[in-house]
């Protein structure tokens, strides 16, 4: 997966990260939990740091291995608030997430 970011007026210090995190649950995803995370099984998180090129896109993966139980897996793709109720810039004045892909291998 790719990353990019627009920083406009002078925000190119926050708001300026990504992140993927990929989590194993058990049970039924009807009863997916609200908060990122919560009863997993087992997650596996990076973060992806956006520079301030527009033209150039930053890459970020994730890896977890499934742990025994697992009946689904959860995906997040994020960003990361670097400055909470900016009052002197917008917030997130634009954030793509591009060409994304999800493998699952067995091993035997």
């Amino acid at each position: 997966m790719y990353f990019n970011r627009v920083a406009a007026g002078g925000c190119e210090s926050i708001d300026n990260g990504f992140g993927i995190r990929v989590a194993a649950h058990d049970g039924e995803p009807a009863n997916f939990p609200v908060r990122i995370g919560t009863d997993a099984l087992d997650f596996a998180q990076t973060p992806v740091p956006a520079d301030d090129d527009q033209s150039t896109w930053q890459p970020g993966t994730v890896q977890l291995t499934l742990p025994s139980g697992t009946t689904y897996v959860a995906v997040w793709i994020f960003i990361n608030e670097g400055g909470f109720n900016d009052v002197a810039y917008p917030e997130f004045h634009g954030h793509y997430a591009d060409n994304a892909s999800l493998s699952v291998r067995l091993l035997l």
